[in-house]
């Protein structure tokens, strides 16, 4: 028996166990195999860096894929990322650094920003990159710092034909953006969109109003006869739409490479568009590069950290000051 054989069923157990991982017991009552030679494939496994092996207690094991493992690893950094273009500067240069630094980056792109940050609230992410409104209520609970804004504008509320229903993807700084437009239009209905990816086409088609983000607003400024009524920055200019938040344990590692991610807004401020790893990025995007690129222009990176703002009226939460040290510590 080749042992590639045993080493690919053990792969793909754990990759069905995700984070749960697997009791080592349990694992060796699924394989038919001798269990030292199962404990010798373990062992050469985890040497690899393939599996990560804790003990649960006496000489009982959990074994976990690397990538799904609850905490931290020296050797890999973790990132969330919601499907938006205003990432990509800031990714690039993460993807660099961590090039450099010979760790293994894992991105993972999501569709839902309650399902990012309940990863990072699991110990399943150590950076995330998502809209700053559910970003700062999250951390007012699980006291993840935000290190740095990403960018204001980016986005738009957009019409067809019909105008009584603005569409708009839920927990998210776009509902903060709807609720300002709707305080001057007070005959607007407020609708939950859901997944942007999957439901775009289909509210574009019967009309109404959208609040979009890039890329989605430059593909759909392109293919449909679309008005522009309001853009993100004439109403919050000097709130982020997304911001960079670190698990809190990460960070106690890592506040480095916080104030080294915080430089990228000063270089993207400047007019500096360079994006290493542009391949990858698009196809973990899954947008063309031209549009990626293009759609940059719509964004008003923040070149200092204290330009954008946290005071608790302008904002509609209030932060002691205390809430505020923690949340934004840099």
């Amino acid at each position: 028996m080749k042992p590639n054989h045993l080493m690919g069923q053990i792969i793909k157990l754990l990759t069905n166990e995700k984070q749960n991982g697997i009791l080592q017991a349990e694992l060796e009552k699924k394989l038919k195999f001798s269990r030292s030679y199962i404990s010798e494939t373990l062992k050469k496994l985890q040497n690899e860096r393939k599996i990560e092996v804790r003990k649960v207690s006496g000489k009982i094991n959990r074994l976990w894929l690397p990538k799904y493992y609850p905490g931290t690893l020296d050797h890999q950094v973790r990132i969330g990322i919601l499907r938006s273009s205003e990432y990509a500067v800031h990714l690039s240069y993460i993807m660099e650094i961590m090039e450099r630094e010979q760790k293994e980056l894992i991105i993972r792109v999501y569709e839902s920003t309650i399902d990012l940050l309940q990863d990072l609230n699991q110990s399943l992410l150590e950076i995330v990159m998502a809209p700053f409104y559910p970003s700062l209520l999250n951390s007012l609970i699980y006291a993840n710092p935000i290190v740095c804004p990403v960018a204001s504008g980016g986005s738009a509320i957009v019409s067809l034909p019909g105008d009584d229903v603005l569409y708009v993807s839920e927990t998210s700084t776009m509902a903060k953006f709807a609720q300002a437009y709707i305080s001057s239009h007070r005959n607007i209905k407020m609708v939950s969109m859901g997944n942007m990816k999957k439901n775009i086409e289909y509210f574009l088609k019967y009309g109404g109003l959208i609040a979009l983000w890039e890329p989605y607003l430059a593909i759909a400024l392109k293919k449909y006869n679309l008005e522009i009524k309001a853009k993100y920055e004439d109403m919050l200019l000097d709130l982020p739409c997304c911001v960079i938040t670190f698990a809190k344990s990460f960070y106690k590692m890592e506040n480095g490479l916080a104030h080294k991610i915080q430089n990228v807004g000063k270089l993207r401020s400047k007019g500096n568009k360079s994006i290493k790893f542009k391949d990858t990025i698009c196809q973990l995007l899954d947008f063309e590069e031209s549009v990626i690129i293009k759609s940059l222009d719509s964004y008003h990176y923040f070149y200092e950290y204290s330009k954008f703002s946290i005071d608790s009226e302008r904002l509609g939460i209030y932060l002691t000051e205390g809430q505020k040290q923690e949340i934004f510590p840099i």
